[in-house]
This record gives structure tokens, sequence and C-alpha cells, in this order.
């Protein structure tokens, strides 16, 4: 077999970068103040759900190695307007979730400089403005930089946080983790809505499936490992934050530096500061990139005429100073951007699980397990995610008539309605 240099070890690598982002740096804390000593069963419990994720993104990449993204196995699945659906609500993930990253850059930033200036939303929605604007214009460096600049920023973040947390022994009081009020249904569900942000990530491995020696049994031992590290990472950071003492700021660095001197508190602040500003970055550019392929779908010679992607950049950078805008006027808050993001991002989910059980003719665990996790948290994070649960559902009932319409006219539809391409391209039994 041809050696590609992607082994299983550097696999586990990939999956833990890819879901360890700057979510570690800013998510752990607001699930604790959401949802008190709570936040910690819940990150366990929506990692053992992330199992499914990982293990049904593990099958598309074994039994799709020529997808290049979401969006094909949706279009291999459903068809090409679910395809379509697919991208545009990706678009907004990114839409959504940039700006939440921006604000909290601005949010390290009043930290570090003590400026209660940049505490107010106008203020701070102006500066995580200017963070994505950067973002957007370093986003166009070569992307072998980009990519070595976001490796390092979160190797460093990592030590940072190992770190802090060292420092913050001493302050830790451990019956603080049990003896915080339970805030009821509703802060559990916005704490889910946030927690699962930071589990987001398990889909970009799936892209390199043609590159990796034997995937069938690669994709499994790196599911396997990785999974647990990352539980296991964010479990110890929410932990370890429910035991500080309360009242303090929301971010981890922030919160486990407090009592520390301006001299250590401050450059380990800076530092987590740029991991979440290179993380970002990451973001703008998978978006713009996101934008770029859907555009060359839909018009083939789109990627001659902007081979930069000047385009959508700019829609992206005036898509963002609209929702930041909105941010600033006090119309939602970071909080809520960090839950619309873990909403759309589960519809993407949940599509891809419905398309590639069709494509596979048989319905796994791992799609039914993330069929009902898209589907549970859709319709208890209302009400955006309400709405969007029932418009998927109406776009794939409207899918499933047109196809029906367009095979059989005269007839009301037979269960094996998928594009003719797909039952000669992919394989109708699991290999052994």
């Amino acid at each position: 077999m041809k050696d590609t240099g992607l082994t299983a070890r550097r696999l586990v690598f990939l999956y833990v970068s890819s879901v360890l982002g700057a979510g570690i740096l800013v998510v752990p804390g607001l699930t604790v103040q959401h949802a008190g000593s709570a936040a910690v069963a819940l990150w366990v419990v929506l990692g053992i759900a992330c199992i499914a994720i990982a293990a049904l993104f593990a099958d598309v990449s074994t039994h799709f190695p020529r997808a290049s993204g979401i969006q094909e196995v949706v279009e291999a699945g459903t068809g090409r307007p679910l395809a379509i659906y697919s991208d545009v609500v990706l678009l907004v993930v990114y839409l959504v979730g940039n700006p939440a990253m921006g604000l909290a850059s601005a949010s390290y930033l009043a930290m570090i400089t003590g400026a209660a200036a940049l505490t107010t939303a106008p203020v701070q929605a102006a500066v995580a403005a200017g963070f994505m604007v950067v973002s957007v214009l370093a986003s166009m460096l070569p992307t072998r930089v980009i990519g070595a600049v976001q490796a390092w920023s979160m190797r460093v973040a990592v030590v940072v946080i190992l770190l802090a947390s060292a420092l913050a022994l001493p302050r830790l009081e451990w019956e603080n983790v049990t003896a915080r009020d339970f805030p009821g249904t509703a802060g559990l569900v916005t704490a889910a809505g946030i927690a699962f942000y930071a589990y987001l990530g398990w889909e970009n491995v799936s892209l390199l499936a043609g590159r990796v020696d034997d995937p069938q049994r690669a994709f499994r031992y790196a599911i396997r490992r990785a999974v647990p590290v990352v539980v296991v990472v964010y479990f110890v950071a929410a932990i370890t934050f429910a035991a500080l003492p309360p009242g303090g700021p929301a971010l981890l660095v922030p919160a486990l530096t407090a009592a520390l001197p301006d001299a250590v508190r401050v450059p380990l602040v800076a530092v987590s500061l740029v991991a979440i500003v290179a993380a970002t970055n990451a973001w703008v550019l998978g978006g713009a990139s996101l934008f770029q392929h859907a555009a060359t779908r839909l018009s083939p010679g789109w990627s001659t005429r902007d081979p930069r992607g000047l385009v959508p950049r700019g829609v992206l950078t005036v898509g963002y100073l609209v929702v930041l805008a909105g941010a600033g006027a006090g119309a939602f808050s970071m909080d809520h951007l960090l839950g619309w993001t873990s909403c759309l991002f589960l519809t993407v989910y949940g599509l891809a699980a419905y398309a590639f059980t069709r494509v596979r003719r048989r319905l796994t665990l791992a799609a039914a397990t993330v069929l009902l996790l898209a589907a549970v948290m859709l319709l208890l994070e209302r009400p955006v995610g309400l709405v969007l649960a029932i418009v998927t559902v109406i776009a794939v009932i409207a899918e499933r008539y047109r196809h029906a319409r367009t095979l059989h006219p005269d007839h009301p539809g037979r269960p094996d309605d998928r594009p003719e391409r797909v039952r000669d391209d992919v394989p109708t039994r699991l290999p052994r």
C-alpha cells in the first residue's frame, strides 16, 4: 500500500487539534456560569455523545474518500438543493461563530488593559470588529503560514492553561464544585448549546481520507484515542473553573490568573489572546474557502474571475460588521452567538447523517445517535434551534417529493430514489 504520510497516530493529533480550538479558552467558564456544578457533568455527557459524531465522519472518510466537504455527502445522498441548503447554513455558521471569537478577543483586551471603557457593549463590539478585519486580512497569507501559526498558537495556549491552572491551585476550593446553585432547565439548555460549540471540528478530518493509509483501521484507532483526550481536557477545564471562587471573569485564563500579580497575569492573558486571534483567523479562512467553493459549485467560472477570494472575504467582512453592530446595540450577546453556532452546525450534522444513511442504504448507530442529538438539541434551543429544525424538515420533505416527481411522475415515489451515480460510486455494504 502506498505510504501517504498520514498515519493513525497523525490522525489522533489532527482530531485533537481540530476540536481543541479557541473554545477551550472561552466556553468552559461560560457553561459553569450558566449551569453551575451541573456543567461538569454536562461536559461528560456531551463528550460521550460526540463519540457518535466522530464515528459518523470517520465512516464518511472511509466510504466517501472523494468528498470535499459535508455538502458533497449531502448532495450524493439527497440531491443538489439540500447540498445548497447546507452550503447556506455553513456560511451562516461562519457569519455567526466568528464574531463570537471577536467579542472574546475584545474581552481579553479589556482585561489586559484594565480600561473600564472597553467593557461596555458598544465599545467591545467596535474592538471586536477591528479584530475581525485583522483576521480577514491575515487570512490572505499563504495557507502554509496560517497553518503553522495556528498549530503553534494552540500549543502555546495549552501550555498557558496548564501553567495558569498550576498557579491557581492554592485558590481552588473543591467544595464550590457542588455548592453552586442549580439554575434550572433553562440554564442547563443554554450551557449545553454553548458547550457544544467547543466540540465542533470532528468533520474537518473527514476531508483527509484520500491521504490516509488503511483508513478503515486508522480512523477507528484515532477516534478511540482522540475522543477521550478531548473529553478529559474539557472536563478538567470545567471542573477547575467550577472550583474557583464565584464572581470572577467568565474566560478561563483570566479567571485562573485573576489573583496573580499583573507581572504574571498580563503576559499569560496576552498569550491566550494571541491564541484566540489565531483561531479566529483559521475560521475566517474556512469561511472564505467555503464561500468560494459554494460559489464555484453554482458558477464554475467563479474561481477564475476571483482567484484570490476577495469577494467572499468582502462579503464575510460586511456580515461580521452587521452581526457585531447587533451585539453592540444589545440585541444579543456572545453567549447567544455561541449557542446559535451550535444549532447551525447541528443542522448540518443532522443533514450529513441523513444523507449518509441514504447513501449506505442502512441506518448505523452513529448516524442514528447524531440524528437524535441534533433533534433534541435543536428542539430545546428555542427559538433559533426550533426554527432551524422546522425549516430543515420542510426542506427534506420537499426534496423527497421533488425526487419522487422527477423519477416517477405518475407514482408517489419509491424508497430508493437517490441519484444513480451514487449507487455506482459507493459500495452497498460496509467492508469487514
